[in-house]
């Protein structure tokens, strides 16, 4: 059987993607038309009043006070003023620096590719209509040297993610990880489409203009890229040697090359066994709804680029819906509106009570003119003639024959303007209530309100770290594959937003004397996690604030200056980036923080090469002497133990002596004649 060619296969591809586009559309399209309209009712000036709105407002004042974009200004300053930073935890315990290497080496993408404007764009589309997007993609590190081969991966904002990002239904997750699909929307003019495609609209099959979506309108013409997740199975085959090493290869490698086997064999390997295997690639496509107009191929990375963030969501009748903040607070805001209108309506009618007049009383030309340009000449006094029956008669003592009066608010009105105020602040939050600093009331009482404010914002922030933390995870995928392997060197960011560099593929040896390479990011496998919580810049001020405070009451002097330490290396402001490494050595060689590898390397180096400060050489010579005058007392001990000895032994030979003698006496005594009787 011959292999389709490539026209054939793009047709599949094109037939397949539309097909399945057009199941996802129809199912999502209104949550995404509601999802638009809110992020224009807190965006756009007007479009409170649009739709049904609008037609009942036509001839009438339409005043905006939006207090919608106000509450969404809120959470969003929330999310800027607080950082959701990713994490990398090391799976393999040999190498203890590939998760702060990562780290940095994110944290310097970011800042490279302006990933903080994606954040905010997606953060903010998110929060206000429900969804938003960030995307991730490779490029060369240095576009402009053609012999730099290095690749970054850069962040890139997705703008109105609810109109142009789109996932198969059976994906369930809120991070998309189990999309198989995906197709990101671009629309382009119809000349623009013809000069970057070179392709006719016009010329396309016209079952293109049955789809349930319109892929060429009068005016736009829509691009798609289409990400397909493919899952490749394979095998691998492992052999062990007579010293036990082992060696994996897969299937189709043995199949193309056999002189590797035979090798094995002959090197005394032998299989031991067979692993079942699968893995994922992502293809990529660029569509219109009339061909396919580019193959890209498989990306970098296992995962979709697309990450969505999603500002609250739901399973509802088995459909995905969302929303954001601004879907709660519409009919309080529209209505609030409409009471404004009716109040601006009541009050452009004049307040002031007008007289009534016959048409005989103001008939003279020059009394006309007097009242019609009162309101604006402010005259002494005015003129009228006499009102007067049909009979000449004098009428309602020669006056006005009545007076209009100022129009009255209707009670109903007035209930439902305090009614939505309530309404509002309970939706949005009374965040007037937050931003005054009350006298006589503790920091405590102020830290809780917030705290009960903030809660409002939680759901976002921690949707939000769901997003980021896909994110990292398709930032390291895609790192896998973009890294050669090998030595390379790097820029990173720290922790405190310094610049510094790091190396990959240094060689190193484990505990248990296997080499290895350290920092080896083509093979890094890391778990993520996410921490919210207050920017880093606030966390130092609260630092600094908090050991002030402690430094106060600290007696111990060592504690006071490990103290004085930490405040100096947190402190914040002009200048103080360049005294950070001073101070953080200070607290290195007093072993109040941990230090890196090559932190270790360079105090090691510095104690070797830096002879004992002046306490060290007074304790030295303090224990010099202790060990001199213990090798004295030692010595005096042994002389008086010799002296001991020798006065024992002398007075041992005085003793025996001294009995000899006695004996003796004793013996001549009993040998001499008794000389008395018996």
């Amino acid at each position: 059987m011959s292999r389709p060619s490539k026209a054939e296969r793009d047709a599949d591809i094109l037939a397949e993607a539309k097909s399945e586009f057009d199941v996802v559309a129809r199912a999502q399209h209104s949550v995404r038309m509601e999802c638009l309209e809110d992020r224009r009712f807190a965006s756009v000036a007007g479009a409170q009043y649009e739709g049904q709105w609008y037609a009942a407002f036509a001839n009438k004042p339409r005043p905006e006070v939006n207090k919608v974009a106000l509450g969404c200004l809120r959470i969003e300053n929330e999310y800027r003023n607080n950082e959701v930073a990713a994490r990398f935890l090391p799976k393999d315990d040999r190498d203890d620096t590939i998760a702060e290497t990562c780290a940095a080496l994110y944290r310097a993408d970011s800042l490279d590719s302006h990933a903080q404007l994606a954040r905010f764009n997606a953060f903010s589309e998110g929060m206000r209509g429900g969804m938003g997007a960030v995307r991730l993609c490779t490029a060369y590190a240095d576009e402009d040297n053609p012999d730099d081969k290095s690749q970054v991966v850069q962040f890139k904002p997705v703008f109105e993610a609810d109109s142009c990002v789109y996932y198969d239904l059976e994906a369930k997750r809120q991070d998309k990880a189990d999309a198989k699909r995906c197709w990101l929307l671009t629309g382009m003019s119809r000349q623009g489409y013809m000069d970057e495609w070179g392709d006719d609209p016009a010329t396309w099959p016209r079952d293109v203009q049955m789809t349930y979506f319109d892929w060429c309108t009068a005016e736009v013409v829509y691009v798609a890229e289409y990400y397909k997740v493919e899952v490749e199975r394979y095998t691998k085959r492992v052999f062990e040697g007579f010293d036990g090493d082992r060696i994996e290869y897969e299937e189709d490698v043995l199949e193309d090359s056999p002189e590797i086997l035979d090798t094995l064999i002959v090197t005394g390997f032998r299989e031991v066994e067979e692993k079942k295997l699968k893995r994922k690639r992502v293809h990529k496509w660029i569509l219109s709804g009339g061909k396919v107009l580019k193959d890209c191929g498989y990306i970098a990375g296992t995962c979709i680029p697309i990450v969505p963030f999603y500002g609250q969501r739901y399973y509802i009748d088995g459909n995905e819906r969302f929303h954001g903040h601004v879907r709660m607070a519409k009919d309080a805001q529209r209505l609030a509106n409409m009471v404004r209108a009716k109040l601006a309506e009541y009050a452009a009618r004049t307040t002031q009570e007008k007289p009534i007049f016959t048409p005989s009383q103001i008939s003279n030309p020059l009394i006309k003119q007097l009242w019609e340009t009162d309101n604006t000449q402010d005259f002494p006094y005015l003129l009228a003639e006499m009102a007067k029956d049909d009979q000449g008669n004098v009428v309602n003592g020669g006056g006005p024959v009545g007076y209009t009066k100022a129009p009255n608010i209707p009670p109903a009105l007035a209930a439902l303007a305090q009614l939505i105020e309530g309404d509002l602040q309970e939706v949005l939050g009374n965040q007037a209530n937050a931003e005054e600093i009350v006298s006589n009331v503790s920091g405590k009482a102020v830290e809780l309100v917030q705290q009960r404010l903030d809660m409002q914002a939680f759901i976002y922030m921690s949707n939000y770290a769901v997003t980021e933390r896909r994110c990292a995870e398709v930032w390291l995928s895609m790192q896998r594959d973009i890294r050669p392997g090998g030595y390379e060197r790097l820029k990173g960011m720290g922790k405190q937003g310094e610049m510094e560099y790091v190396e990959l593929g240094t060689p190193a040896v484990d505990d248990e004397g296997q080499e290895f390479q350290r920092n080896d990011l083509a093979n890094a496998y890391a778990e993520v996690v996410v921490d919210v919580g207050p920017s880093s810049a606030s966390r130092r001020t609260a630092i600094v604030r908090d050991l002030t405070s402690m430094l106060a009451v600290t007696k111990d002097p060592q504690t006071a200056a490990a103290l004085e330490n930490i405040i100096l290396y947190n402190m914040d402001g002009e200048g103080m980036a360049e005294y950070r490494p001073y101070f953080r050595k200070k607290l290195l060689r007093a072993g109040m923080a941990k230090p890196t590898p090559e932190e270790a390397e360079e105090l090691a180096a510095e104690q070797q090469n830096q002879g004992p400060d002046a306490n060290q050489e007074f304790l030295m010579a303090e224990a010099a002497k202790a060990r001199a005058n213990a090798g004295l007392a030692v010595a005096k001990t042994g002389q008086a133990q010799a002296e001991t000895a020798k006065t024992i032994a002398e007075t041992d030979g005085e003793q025996q002596e001294q009995t000899l003698k006695t004996l003796q006496a004793v013996m001549e005594v009993q040998q001499q004649p008794l000389s008395g009787p018996v």
